[in-house]
């Protein structure tokens, strides 16, 4: 089985996808550990907020792959 660019762009952001799916279920896990702390929890927030960016753009990426997977 020879792997297209199709292929090879579905299996990367799938794995793209399943990280910011970790960073933003971990951010949101981070936020309420360190209610007391506000320097962190921006710093949270951002990385929550990238994860979630992130993730969105993958699905995207994701989806064209696969429609043009089918051609």
């Amino acid at each position: 089985m020879i792997l297209t660019v199709f292929d090879i762009s579905v299996l990367i952001s799938k794995w793209v996808i399943y990280l910011s799916v970790a960073a933003v279920i971990g951010g949101t896990l981070m936020q309420y550990l360190i209610k007391g702390q506000p320097n962190l929890g921006i710093s949270v927030t951002k990385y929550t907020g990238l994860g979630a960016v992130l993730g969105l753009i993958a699905v995207s990426i994701n989806y064209f792959a696969q429609i043009g997977g089918f051609c």
